[in-house]
């Protein structure tokens, strides 16, 4: 999802499906992201298949991460180089109290002027109205967003009414092989937990989530006790959706 969504904000495919569809006829210049340099904050499984999949079109990859890591065709780097340097930055970062606001006002202003900013993380890892202020302001060129503080977005939520950004409704998990589901579609809604989530009514197969199959070690990064309270495989990444991953009840990883 985070590869499609820096697509998008590249070349404005969604934006330009929407103005033909309304009679419109836009001219757009794209961004060409092969030889273009990416940014990644955080490299845990997902981080780390956006990695390869941005090293297959050729795109430079720089990447920070908490604790040192080495990735064949990545160069770790400073948080303040990775910024400075990035044409795009995605954002792969647990929510807790330590990166709530992460990219804040000030590192925002520390990105290259007209940078993509993607986000399939957590909302409330990015200072939502100073992304909004830099969007208006061209200092950030377009923001891919699948994660908002609040969900859904409200009616009347500025984000709404801002051209340069993409929108999706917090959908990157939902395909059956993230999940751990057969493919449902068309037999009927799925179950809603509490908040209106919908919820899967069979636990994944140890080994068969998208974490377990990326080989990243992603198991433990929920307490245990979300992982027996959910019944989920313990690397499958549905258990982003458990109260204890929402309140930033995690383990570093």
């Amino acid at each position: 999802m985070a590869f499609a969504l820096l697509w998008d904000a590249a070349r404005q495919t969604a934006m330009m499906d929407a103005a033909v569809r309304a009679s419109e006829w836009p001219r757009v210049v794209g961004m060409q992201l092969t030889g273009k340099t990416i940014g990644l904050i955080g490299t845990g499984g997902i981080g780390a298949e956006m990695a390869r999949l941005c090293n297959g079109i050729g795109m430079k990859v720089l990447a920070w991460n908490r604790s040192p890591k080495a990735m064949p065709g990545v160069e770790f780097t400073s948080l303040d180089r990775l910024l400075a340097e990035s044409d795009a930055v995605s954002l792969h970062l647990l929510l807790n109290d330590e990166t709530r606001g992460f990219l804040s006002a000030v590192r925002i202003a520390q990105m290259k002027r007209g940078a993509i900013l993607v986000n399939t993380a957590r909302g409330a890892v990015v200072d939502e109205a100073a992304m909004c202020d830099a969007l208006e302001s061209g200092q950030l060129g377009h923001a891919a967003l699948d994660v908002f503080v609040e969900e859904p977005l409200p009616a009347g939520h500025r984000l709404r009414g801002i051209r340069n950004a993409t929108l999706t409704s917090h959908a990157a998990f939902r395909t059956p092989e993230a999940s751990g589901q057969p493919d449902r579609r068309g037999s009927g809604p799925l179950p809603a937990d509490r908040e209106g989530r919908e919820v899967s009514q069979r636990v994944a197969p140890s080994g068969s989530c998208l974490p377990a199959r990326l080989g990243q070690g992603l198991r433990g990064i929920l307490a245990p006790s979300a992982q027996r309270d959910q019944g989920w495989c313990g690397g499958c990444l549905r258990r982003a959706h458990t109260p204890a991953w929402r309140n930033g009840r995690t383990q570093r990883t």
